[in-house]
């Protein structure tokens, strides 16, 4: 009983601090401030109306929410004090004008390098609490209405998105903190989209929907730089098992591609990674093992000349699947 005490007493104190938090900045003039509202608008954790009220509640709740999850845990979180930044590149060299000298003195053809300038677009993504009623935080219903809840499992951080500071551990207990991490929980949803389907509209930063494309221009003259395009091998919606377009001649026309490029600009070695929606790698795996080990061994007459009778499929599949890497060209 008394190990209970203490620990309500320990989220009563956590509310207090995180109230007083608040209430500093607010004098401090640390945060902004708008009109106040009516009423409050936060859904209440415990009293009257609570979510987590109930007398027969038992104390593990559990999270059923599906957490975002993609490609921002590889990508590296840079921030920056630079509002409008340029990335400089050399697309290549003119042609040469002029010609052959027939003497030592004599001038010889000439020409241009040439470059081009990218950037990088900044918008702003916030999301708010809820207006919390600060003479209702503190309030339970009865007796039976507890504030020792343990959360099993996440909300927040599964992502390097989420903002920094937010502890979720008392999120149900804490209206405060329960406030708090359901903006940063929006915040995080919202950015992980923008990272694969951003725009150029306000309130969304660019993803990689902008960012892989063709009609790159110069962002100072606005010149075209089609060296710098992407390479974009579009496959129209087929099925990736189906008799339309065959996946593993797009997957390996594009690394030699992208290959054959980085060791001829003399950027190699290079880390290659190939990123698809969870969804996509199941049923890509699935099709994969078939797919490569029977490619081009089709005769004049469309027949697939190959029998696999064994566990090989199988075996590469649960591979792929395991160590979550594809084969293409030989490499991993």
């Amino acid at each position: 009983m008394a190990s209970e005490l203490d620990e309500i007493r320990e989220v009563m104190l956590s509310q207090a601090k995180s109230l007083k938090e608040l209430t500093d900045a607010m004098n401090n003039k640390e945060l902004h401030t708008k009109a106040p509202a009516s009423a409050g608008t936060a859904p209440l954790l415990h009293g009257a109306g609570g979510l987590f009220s109930s007398p027969a509640l038992e104390r593990d709740v559990i999270s059923a929410r599906v957490n975002p999850y993609g490609i921002a845990t590889a990508l590296p979180l840079l921030p920056s004090v630079i509002e409008d930044p340029r990335f400089g590149s050399v697309t290549g060299f003119t042609a040469t004008s002029g010609s052959e000298p027939t003497t030592p003195c004599a001038d010889a053809p000439s020409g241009f390098m040439k470059g081009a300038m990218l950037t990088a677009r900044f918008a702003m993504t916030r999301r708010d609490t809820n207006t919390i009623d600060t003479g209702k935080v503190m309030l339970q219903w009865n007796r039976g209405d507890t504030r020792d809840l343990i959360l099993r499992g996440r909300i927040l951080g599964m992502t390097n998105l989420a903002p920094s500071g937010l502890n979720e551990s008392q999120v149900l207990n804490i209206l405060t903190e329960a406030e708090m991490v359901g903006a940063g929980a929006q915040a995080e949803l919202k950015l992980s989209r923008d990272i694969w389907q951003g725009t150029l509209a306000a309130g969304s930063g660019p993803g990689l929907d902008v960012q892989i494309a063709t009609g790159q221009k110069d962002a100072d003259t606005g010149v075209l730089a089609p060296a710098l395009d992407s390479d974009i091998k579009n496959f129209n919606y087929d099925m990736i098992g189906g008799q339309g377009r065959d996946i593993v001649e797009y997957l390996s026309s594009m690394m030699y591609y992208l290959e054959y490029n980085a060791e001829h600009m003399g950027l190699s070695p290079v880390d290659y990674v190939i990123a698809m929606r969870a969804e996509l790698w199941s049923e890509l795996s699935a099709v994969w093992p078939c797919s490569y080990l029977s490619n081009r061994c089709n005769t004049s007459a469309g027949t697939n000349v190959t029998v696999i009778n064994d566990n090989v499929n199988v075996s590469m599949r649960d591979d792929m699947r395991r160590r979550m890497v594809i084969p293409v060209n030989g490499k991993e």
